[in-house]
């Protein structure tokens, strides 16, 4: 599914357990990702073998690392990382909700 936050374009893909793993610098065979987010190419990747409510908490966790890139300037920097987190908690609920919603509701459909 493709989405816009703050005009740029982004899309969700489910992919294998690997194919997430692989965009992390792990060699630890063991550890498991869920997630991730490139935000060089404005993809969320998750993990098509976690259960439903993993792949939804796991989608809400990505689409912040989305919101803090549109929308945390780097004027704001972590001088003032407490404000930075109010605001960012404050204005992305709706809107990361409503994605999560939407991905799921067109999945069910299919």
């Amino acid at each position: 599914m493709k989405f816009k936050m703050n005009e740029l374009e982004w899309e969700i893909k489910e992919v294998s357990a690997d194919e997430v793993k692989s965009n992390f610098n792990d060699d630890n065979k063991d550890s498991v990702y869920f997630g991730c987010t490139q935000l060089s190419t404005q993809m969320i990747f998750l993990n098509n073998e976690a259960s439903l409510e993993k792949k939804k908490n796991t989608l809400y966790h990505e689409l912040m690392h989305c919101y803090i890139y549109c929308y945390l300037s780097d004027e704001i920097g972590f001088a003032n990382l407490e404000e930075g987190i109010c605001d960012i908690s404050a204005n992305s609920h709706d809107m990361i909700h409503r994605i999560v919603e939407e991905y799921f509701n067109k999945k069910e459909k299919k």
